[in-house]
């Protein structure tokens, strides 16, 4: 999708599809000498998504959604 974007900073990685489709985004290739972890969300914030686990390789983002991932 060429609207799909991704920004890497020093401690982290910030992903992005505002397209209507899914897109998936591939961590080794983005970043290959980083690896990364979900934040660690609050009572109060999606715990699904913000559940501190690392993530792997390629990452599948629904349409209009955004991830921020930290440097582990």
């Amino acid at each position: 999708h060429p609207d799909a974007i991704y920004r890497v900073f020093e401690h982290g990685v910030v992903l992005a599809n505002p397209s209507r489709q899914p897109y998936t985004f591939d961590l080794d290739v983005i970043s290959p000498e980083k690896s990364y972890r979900r934040l660690q969300g609050t009572a109060t914030q999606d715990l699904k998504t913000n559940n501190g686990q690392p993530v792997f390789g390629a990452v599948t983002l629904g349409e209009r959604d955004a991830l921020f991932l930290r440097v582990r």
